[in-house]
């Protein structure tokens, strides 16, 4: 029991006082006598009365006397007590000191430790994700920490941990080049599933984590070709069925025909006017009408028309696929385009063959809109650098230019038979074969853009026949012959110069002029 407590029993906070008025006097025996001897000396004073409280106090004295000498052994002990806790104090002083410092020190080792450690080190959250993780671009991240980790080995002393840290890297990028490919494959795969898969969503999910091919392609170049490989013949495959299926649906559609030359034909005049309408989709911003619709479609569509749809779905995916190949699988630095002839070597066909279908037509103004539509579409490629459908688009004007001409040359032969066939003109007004000629040749200059294309030779040939024609289609006489090929040859002067004017209208403007002022009307 420690010495307050005990005092705390000994001496109770209520306690019953000495009288007030006499307890600061009494303090000893000697005190006491010395007071007995001064009332003794006191006539005044009763002796006795002193003498029988004095003793009573001595009494009061005695017993208080008694019940401190515990008190004092209990100061006593609660003195040495706290002799006792001033040493421990100062014991605990000195070890918290020495604590301090020993805290100091040892943070000074962790900090020149903890590179050290932590160039030998792995992270088991990041092993664990290597192994086990979903493959994300946080999983990238952690492959990238192993690769950095692999690259400070060198630099590191020649330690047993080394050793340990160079075992862990290899183990870690045998299961990471593994994990890739497990996971590259089973993306393939989901492209040639039953499920309706899309391969822009599926190759999205590459290009988040398209760091992971290059990993494969530094540890494993043999298998990132395979894998490579495995994916252009997939999409070979994918690209053939689904184009296949969209050409299916667009045999479906309703094509306008123009089986017959349009000089000569009195039903051609539909056809002509027609133009301007027909040539807004040279101008217009399209995109491929889904499959269904075109299945589905009730309405007639000239052959352009059905061509772009063909044609739009093809670019569209080939630019997607080209900008992914060219991000995923050759990081920026493609040499040659060898994958594309092999992917869409089959769709190549299929537009070709389809193209040859639905050009059988006398429609030279169907013609020159695909041809058209083509060098739009090259010239959207090469602006964007993407060369891989070069050959394939060459190869269409190599079928359509010569069906073209076929066509030039139909009419041509038409206005001939014409001549034969029809009766001599007799009046001096223009004849309809050349209200046709003029909108047929306005609108063919007005798709002329190049000096030389095989347009220009055709358009060269056609006025020269129809100047034959015309010459031909008379038996007036001298006189009256010239006032009609100036009213004809007037006729196509005007149709032209309504028209706003290029290099070639100019030049046609001038020609005409030249066989108006030739025949300058009596």
């Amino acid at each position: 029991m420690s010495g307050l407590k005990s005092l705390q029993q000994i001496l109770p906070l209520k306690q019953h006082p000495l009288p007030e008025s006499n307890a600061s006097s009494i303090t000893t025996n000697s005190s006491l006598e010395h007071h007995r001897a001064t009332l003794e000396q006191s006539d005044e004073v009763n002796l006795g009365d002193y003498l029988e409280q004095f003793q009573e106090y001595n009494q009061h004295l005695k017993q208080y006397k008694e019940r401190l000498v515990p008190v004092g052994e209990i100061l006593r002990e609660f003195s040495d007590e706290l002799n006792n806790l001033s040493s421990s104090i100062i014991a605990l002083e000195q070890q918290s000191s020495n604590l301090s410092k020993d805290s100091k020190h040892q943070k000074d080792v962790i900090e020149k430790l903890n590179p050290v450690i932590l160039d030998v080190m792995i992270p088991p959250e990041i092993a664990k994700s290597i192994l086990l993780g979903e493959i994300t671009p946080q999983w990238v991240e952690n492959l990238k920490f192993i690769t950095e980790k692999k690259q400070t080995i060198p630099s590191l002393p020649e330690t047993k941990s080394k050793e340990q840290l160079e075992t862990g890297v290899k183990l870690l990028e045998l299961k990471a080049v593994e994990r890739i490919r497990d996971f590259m494959i089973g993306e393939i795969r989901k492209l040639r599933s039953s499920s309706k898969s899309s391969s822009q969503l599926i190759q999205l999910k590459l290009l988040e984590v398209k760091e992971t091919f290059q990993f494969m392609q530094l540890h494993h170049k043999q298998l990132a070709d395979q894998l490579t490989t495995a994916y252009v013949y997939t999409m070979r495959w994918y690209y053939q069925s689904k184009f296949s299926k969209y050409l299916y649906a667009l045999e479906k559609i309703h094509i306008r025909r123009v089986d017959t030359p349009v000089l000569g034909d009195h039903k051609s005049g539909e056809y002509l006017t027609l133009f301007d309408k027909r040539a807004e989709i040279l101008h217009s911003d399209q995109s491929a009408i889904p499959s269904q619709i075109a299945e589905t479609s009730p309405f007639p569509y000239w052959v352009e028309f059905v061509f772009n749809q063909f044609s739009l779905a093809l670019v569209d995916n080939i630019i997607v696929e080209y900008l992914f190949m060219i991000e995923f699988f050759f990081q920026g630095n493609e040499k040659d385009s060898k994958w594309a002839g092999l992917m869409f070597k089959n769709v190549f066909e299929i537009g070709k063959e389809f193209l040859t279908y639905i050009s059988n037509t006398a429609d030279a103004y169907g013609i020159l809109f695909i041809i058209r539509l083509v060098q739009s579409a090259e010239k959207k490629l090469h602006e964007m650098h993407i060369p891989v459908l070069d050959d394939y688009l060459n190869s269409l004007l190599l079928i359509l230019w010569p069906h073209f001409t076929q066509i030039i040359d139909l009419n041509c032969e038409s206005m001939k038979k014409a001549i034969v066939r029809s009766k001599k003109v007799q009046g001096l007004a223009p004849i309809s074969t050349t209200q046709q000629f003029a909108q047929y040749f306005l609108a063919l200059l007005r798709l002329s853009v190049n000096q030389a294309e095989p347009l220009v030779t055709c358009i060269t040939r056609l006025r020269n026949e129809y100047e034959s024609y015309l010459a031909k289609s008379t038996s007036l006489t001298s006189t009256e012959k010239e006032v009609f090929l100036y009213n004809n040859y007037f006729l196509v002067l005007s149709v032209l110069k309504n028209e706003t004017a290029n290099p070639f209208i100019e030049e046609q403007i001038e020609h005409f002029q030249m066989l108006t002022d030739a025949y300058t009307k009596h």
